[in-house]
């Protein structure tokens, strides 16, 4: 017997394939198909696949997710973006125009993917075969069968994008159960320059499920700064993968925050394809209640001279569950590479749970390599300092708590945006002369 979550996306896909973009073309409808039979075929990967042990889709087997019909109202946005010059708003899943925003001058070439698919001629087929024509496992099977837009973005050779792009994705609250799906490619030419601000927001409480694959190219010498905050809502499930390639002298830093959601799973495949190419990245998870989020980074490292450095910082309280799952891997012939991983968590409550794996696969010699992993709690020692100096002890736990990921948080672009993301993470506090009194 078929499970409820499969058999409603076949239901569903046999509603709306007729109203998808690109219908009319023979091709396109084959490769939905396809792919929506292959992911029927495999289902969702459980615990006996070791990539996905640790994300716990049992249950969401016996649920049914009904696609967006039509265009949805966009909601407001959150207040750090009213005044961004450069913005690209997706309301569940399909470019929303009407709240976008990006100047003829900022020098990016950007098309919604709902617009690929409508271009009849082969330059079109070519880059949707190349973005959606093959897939690793049922994530990459159920994006490319039920995603309807998404985003082709290019800076081209040469080009230095002065302000960040923000990429901003909504859920519209119209109903409960929905589920919508994105894909998107970004392409830096070579020398070029580009800062990304990814917000994922839903501040609903009605149950959601959404899927998002990104594939980001860097040409030699092009550098890429990404910051991604994850503030989806109480019952939202969100499954993201993002591959990076980065070629000779590129330079890679991500800044990944998740603050939401009830299951959340964000996966950074990078390749290191090109000579000294390197890799920065950096991630959080503040959770709180029943929450789960867990946090994926892989680096392969298939050149000479290349580098990365992967941090990743945790804190759990309630019931909540933080994983971390960091492979670093080194190609034979890969001299003179040099990658070190770190993972340090907070458990603010016996009842919250830490998993850290850091692991390495290195099949050269001649290279540095280096991994560590801690699972704590706050000091009382600390904890009582501050509290003698006459803060509450939420305010105490705040302050030591920000201490723990300032590490991280002081990668934030923008100051408006930074004192946005503390708020939401519930680590905003006054400076310690004007601390909160018993």
């Amino acid at each position: 017997m078929i499970a409820p979550l499969l058999q409603g996306f076949l239901d569903e896909f046999e509603r709306l394939e007729a109203a998808m973009p690109g219908y009319e073309q023979a091709w396109l409808r084959q490769l939905r198909r396809d792919r929506l039979d292959a992911f029927v075929t495999s289902g969702l990967p459980g615990r006996r696949e070791e990539a996905w042990k640790y994300t716990p889709l049992k249950g969401l087997e016996q649920r049914a997710f009904a696609l967006p019909r039509g265009s949805a109202l966009p909601p407001p946005l959150p207040p750090p973006l009213d005044a961004v010059r450069h913005r690209l708003v997706f309301v569940d899943g399909r470019f929303a125009p009407e709240s976008s925003r990006l100047p003829a001058d900022a020098e990016i070439e950007f098309l919604p993917l709902s617009e690929v698919f409508r271009n009849h001629d082969a330059a079109a087929r070519f880059r949707i075969a190349r973005l959606m024509g093959s897939g690793e496992d049922a994530l990459d099977h159920l994006n490319a069968a039920l995603a309807t837009d998404g985003l082709l973005l290019r800076v081209p050779a040469g080009r230095s994008v002065r302000e960040p792009v923000h990429l901003v994705y909504l859920g519209s609250k119209q109903s409960s159960g929905r589920a919508w799906h994105l894909r998107g490619l970004i392409e830096l030419e070579g020398g070029a320059r580009l800062r990304i601000v990814e917000h994922f927001y839903d501040g609903g409480e009605e149950a959601e499920l959404s899927s998002v694959i990104n594939e980001i190219q860097l040409a030699a010498d092009a550098e890429l700064e990404l910051v991604r905050f994850q503030d989806m809502g109480a019952r939202s499930i969100l499954l993201s993968r993002t591959r990076l390639q980065v070629e000779a002298r590129g330079r890679l830093r991500i800044t990944a925050i998740d603050r939401g959601g009830e299951l959340v799973r964000s996966e950074w495949l990078t390749t290191l394809r090109g000579r000294e190419a390197h890799g920065d990245i950096a991630g959080v998870a503040r959770l709180r209640g029943r929450q789960h989020a867990d946090q994926v980074v892989e680096v392969r490292h298939l050149e000479r001279d290349t580098s990365a450095e992967v941090r990743f910082r945790g804190v759990a309280e309630d019931q909540s569950r933080a994983v971390f799952t960091g492979t670093l891997h080194v190609a034979p012939g890969a001299s003179g590479a040099e990658t070190r991983l770190s993972s340090r968590n907070l458990l603010l409550s016996p009842q919250a749970e830490v998993d850290t794996r850091p692991v390495l696969e290195i099949h050269h010699d001649e290279v540095v390599a280096a991994h560590g992993a801690t699972v704590g709690q706050l000091d009382p020692e600390a904890l009582f300092y501050l509290r003698s100096r006459g803060f509450s002890e939420t305010m105490a736990r705040a302050i030591l708590i920000g201490a723990f990921l300032e590490e991280i948080s002081i990668r934030l672009p923008e100051p408006r945006f930074a004192e946005w993301v503390s708020s939401r993470m519930g680590l905003d506090h006054p400076l310690p002369w004007g601390g909160e009194k018993t």
